[in-house]
């Protein structure tokens, strides 16, 4: 079944050479964001907006907060490490190789969501970055599955 999911990944089908980058944020660093909101104290959280924000003229208080690793992955390198983790339980994915693609109108070669402000306000350091959190959600996934198989 995971050999039909990854041939149906768009991205098996559109990567491009040029290396296109973005960022990525693991399930863990998301839940520890949420936490850091959850129990921040609100002077706490109010001083530190006014530290944060003391470097920008007019602005104003969204309270949205980017909550990636705060580092760039490119599509080629989020294949592998896919291929990498997956293949320790299906041997087949280790024979998937990447169709390439031309580029697509609208396409955004490069982005990388600043995560200072959750940083500075929630006090929020990501641990995970994408090559450990794509081993770790694979190896959540075959530990669940197995677990599932083992019931049937």
């Amino acid at each position: 079944m995971v050999m039909e999911v990854i041939a149906e990944m768009e991205f098996t089908r559109r990567l491009s050479p040029k290396e296109n980058q973005h960022g990525r944020a693991y399930i863990e660093n998301v839940i520890h964001a949420n936490e850091q909101a959850a129990i921040i104290k609100k002077e706490d959280y109010f001083k530190n907006l006014k530290v944060y924000f003391a470097n920008y003229e007019n602005s104003s208080v969204n309270e949205v907060f980017n909550v990636a690793f705060g580092d760039n992955t490119t599509l080629n390198q989020l294949f592998d490490y896919l291929k990498i983790n997956l293949s320790k339980y299906d041997s087949e994915i280790k024979n998937v190789e990447p169709i390439y693609g031309p580029n697509r109108k609208g396409d955004i070669p490069h982005s990388l969501a600043s995560i200072e402000k959750g940083k500075t306000v929630l006090n929020y350091h990501p641990q995970y970055d994408a090559k450990k959190g794509f081993e770790l959600t694979a190896e959540w996934y075959y530990s669940g599955a197995n677990k599932e198989k083992k019931k049937l």
